[in-house]
């Protein structure tokens, strides 16, 4: 009976002691240990914000007249005429490969030509940078949404949501419900890959690709209407963690600055104002899961 009373003594104490290590588990960690990670995810949310609630991804601009891209089956080619100039400039691609370009000339030259058209000019192969130049749309192309631009460094869905899964969490992206591994589409995802339907009104997706020519383009709606002009910007020194808050969820309030509503007024107001961002862990590593724009 004593040998059993001291194990029972002996286990009491032991959980006695293991009460504050439980219990420090779901407490959350100071905001020196996280500041300098939230820090960065708030900076970094703002190019992730941009893309999708802002200006957006660059694309070319439209243009009336000559330089519309032209398909011809025969050859699965591409091609396209740019004016550079007192230059003409011949943009071509053929099934998979590369843009390459060639200068005309009225002069024959000591190599072979890419082209000779019908009124006896030469196409010769040249250094292109194409860059500063518009991309040219044809007949074919959608009208409600414009070409991303080539030297973007996104250019798919697939690049657009590493980004965005590098800063918030899944559940903000891609809604409360979704399931492990699905690619989406909810909660941003929705709106910026999908579209949403409100009764008779229809919002396209802000991204999707062009399949009408291999899925070779990102496209962006020019219908969609940014949210915010500027990113708000904020005072990290006033940076303190308030409840409710634990060890793998934090929320932070924080001084900001620019737009926000004023919900008392129903104003939409510019200005010094105070937020609550929340911070989830994410496999190991913290997540925005509110947005800071």
């Amino acid at each position: 009976m004593k040998k059993i009373l001291i194990r029972s003594i002996a286990l009491c104490l032991a959980l006695i002691a293991a009460v504050p290590f439980f219990t420090s588990c779901s407490n959350p960690p100071e905001l020196d240990s996280v500041k300098d990670e939230f820090v960065a995810l708030i900076e970094k949310s703002v190019e992730v914000n941009n893309i999708f609630f802002g200006e957006g991804l660059p694309t070319y601009v439209r243009v009336e007249g000559d330089g519309n891209l032209i398909y011809l089956a025969e050859h699965d080619a591409y091609y396209a005429f740019i004016t550079d100039g007192e230059r003409v400039i011949l943009k071509y691609k053929i099934g998979d490969e590369a843009w390459k370009y060639a200068v005309k000339t009225t002069e024959a030259m000591n190599m072979e030509a890419i082209h000779t058209d019908s009124e006896g000019n030469f196409y010769y192969p040249i250094e292109f940078d194409e860059s500063q130049y518009n991309y040219y749309y044809d007949t074919e192309s959608p009208t409600n949404y414009d070409y991303v631009r080539t030297d973007c460094p996104y250019q798919s869905l697939e690049q657009i949501m590493a980004l965005a899964e590098s800063v918030y969490t899944q559940s903000y992206l891609k809604g409360e419900n979704y399931t492990e591994g699905d690619m989406g589409y909810g909660g941003v995802y929705a709106a910026m890959f999908d579209g949403i339907a409100l009764g008779t009104e229809i919002s396209y997706a802000r991204y999707r690709i062009d399949d009408s020519i291999d899925g070779f383009y990102l496209l962006k709606s020019n219908e969609f209407e940014p949210f915010f002009e500027e990113h708000k910007t904020y005072d990290y020194d006033t940076m303190k963690i308030v409840k409710p808050s634990r060890a793998n969820l934090i929320n932070v309030e924080i001084t900001a600055y620019g737009r926000y509503i004023d919900y008392e007024n129903f104003a939409v107001i510019n200005g010094e104002h105070t937020v609550t961002l929340t911070f989830v862990k994410e496999g190991g590593e913290w997540r925005l899961d509110t947005p800071t724009y």
